[in-house]
């Protein structure tokens, strides 16, 4: 974990030092319609749990989001997005095709360290998920079959952006609070994902 966060850090600073000497207004920013800068993004990657009391029993999990920015072009920024993944599950008492599921709803301020094309940013909110277990006829497993959980997601990344196009690269930590999906076990997830999407 302290080495993938690492990493993402190192990453992101090199596209900061190699930008921070020109920063140049784009050169369709001010046929934007809307004004302060927007944009919609879909995208997907992979994370999975910290906690080994979930890494035992699950794969690394597939991830997936839509989300909307506004203020695109201004060093604050806030996001709101959809949330969901999938991973198999490896539990006695549960089917071999059982997979859990989650959906959620996110919503965070983001801090763009740049304004122009190249932006390195970091950001953080919170996030409702829902996990369920899918495509398992029964359960008599310690495994709940849903469970609601609350997340502070973290996240360095560095987007760029030209002539209406985006593109996002993520590395993420949600810590995860209130879970009861796994007994003792907390439900904290890191990642990786990369969006595309259109700024208008």
């Amino acid at each position: 974990m302290k080495s993938l966060l690492a990493c993402a850090f190192f990453a992101v600073s090199l596209f900061t030092t190699a930008a921070l000497a020109d920063d140049p207004m784009p050169t369709g920013q001010t046929q934007l319609i809307s004004g302060m800068g927007m944009d919609a993004e879909i995208g997907g990657g992979v994370q999975d749990f910290i906690d080994r009391g979930a890494t035992g029993i699950t794969n690394i999990a597939g991830n997936w989001t839509a989300r909307l920015i506004l203020g695109t072009r201004s060093h604050l920024a806030g996001e709101a997005a959809y949330v969901g993944s999938a991973m198999g599950m490896n539990v006695l008492g549960l089917s071999d095709t059982a997979v859990l599921v989650s959906n959620g709803v996110e919503g965070a301020l983001r801090f763009n360290v740049l304004t122009g094309d190249w932006q390195p940013y970091a950001l953080a909110g919170y996030t409702f998920r829902r996990y369920t277990i899918q495509n398992s006829a029964v359960n008599t497993s310690s495994v709940l079959n849903a469970d609601n959980v609350s997340e502070i997601p973290l996240a360095v990344g560095i987007a760029y952006r030209a002539q209406g196009f985006v593109g996002d690269l993520r590395f993420n930590y949600n810590n995860a609070f209130n879970s009861k999906l796994i007994p003792d076990t907390n439900l904290s997830t890191y990642g990786v994902s990369a969006k595309v999407g259109f700024e208008f």
